[in-house]
């Protein structure tokens, strides 16, 4: 028996498996049948959009899944739950931990996740070009713009935006300030297109500027570099140890952080990009963000979301 537990914030597991994201409810699989726990107040609405038999409970859901559970060896995501209920868990059922088949379960992707991909890239992307009216605003004055025009569109944030300007743009994880935009700007963001996500990254010149324009076009020869040769490669590992041969090649020194990231329903998922993974990279869809940081001065980074079907790979 599976069960996935959804509790105030989003599950990708959860809405993987069970079609839905409805809050505090809890998805249960054994063999063909499917069952919802949910509120009462989300009762209707769990039969209008659940595909299987619905539970309400009123205020303890644990009575419910202990007579639903009882006895059986029950598969969960334990980096979902917290040790209570674990706990409770334990009392009447036996859980297993299986929070990395999950996880690698949803590395392909479907013809139709990856057109909601497509669709949350190809709206970042146009979000992120705005970056280039940014000066003379303040980064968070130009966040808040990124918040404004995503609702317009119809889409959700992904994840906060990064809007850094001069020496800020050296760190790779940076919360909007009150400094002004000024010299350069980089805009790392992306939305979500029913919860499936993207993740775009762009710098800006307000003035030309050719050593820092030679460097941001090495990044993207990077970029270039891994989509193009992607087919000579199985798994994440191979990818990232050929993205440090491309660094050496172009003399830069190799970022703080992996060469980029699975990306789907969440923002940061498997395939994993590290020189030790050995996730399977076919089939599945990933940020790629070559970048490079000089402590104190400014950093580069250049970002786009990656299609490989295991022959080709493409820039979405």
């Amino acid at each position: 028996m599976l069960l996935l537990a959804r509790g105030e914030r989003f599950n990708a597991n959860f809405f993987y498996h069970s079609g839905v994201d409805i809050d505090n409810s809890f998805f249960l699989k054994d063999g063909d049948e499917r069952t919802l726990l949910v509120s009462r107040m989300n009762s209707d609405y769990a039969e209008e959009k659940f595909k299987g038999e619905v539970i309400p409970f009123t205020k303890d859901p644990l009575k419910e899944l202990e007579g639903l559970c009882r006895g059986k060896k029950v598969e969960m995501d334990f980096r979902s739950i917290t040790a209570h209920f674990y706990e409770k868990m334990c009392g009447f059922s036996k859980p297993a931990d299986v929070s990395d088949n999950l996880s690698r379960a949803r590395i392909k992707k479907s013809p139709g996740e990856l057109l909601l991909i497509k669709q949350a890239a190809r709206a970042s992307k146009a979000l992120v070009e705005m970056g280039s009216h940014a000066f003379g605003k303040t980064e968070m004055e130009f966040a808040s713009e990124l918040y404004t025009k995503t609702d317009s569109k119809g889409f959700r944030p992904a994840f906060k935006p990064i809007v850094s300007s001069g020496k800020n743009t050296s760190f790779p994880h940076y919360e909007p300030d009150s400094e002004k935009i000024s010299g350069m700007c980089l805009v790392d963001y992306g939305v979500s297109s029913q919860h499936y996500c993207a993740d775009i990254t762009r710098v800006f010149f307000q003035k030309p500027d050719a050593k820092k324009e030679k460097l941001y076009r090495k990044l993207q020869q990077i970029l270039e570099g891994l989509v193009e040769h992607m087919p000579e490669f199985g798994t994440g590992g191979e990818l990232a140890t050929y993205a440090e041969k491309l660094y050496r090649k172009e003399g830069l020194v190799f970022p703080p952080h992996s060469i980029g990231h699975g990306i789907g329903l969440e923002v940061h998922e498997m395939p994993s990009l590290s020189k030790l993974s050995k996730d399977p990279i076919e089939g599945a869809t990933f940020a790629l963000e070559p970048s490079v940081y000089y402590s104190g001065q400014f950093g580069l980074r250049y970002e786009e979301v990656v299609y490989f079907n295991g022959k080709r790979a493409q820039i979405l």
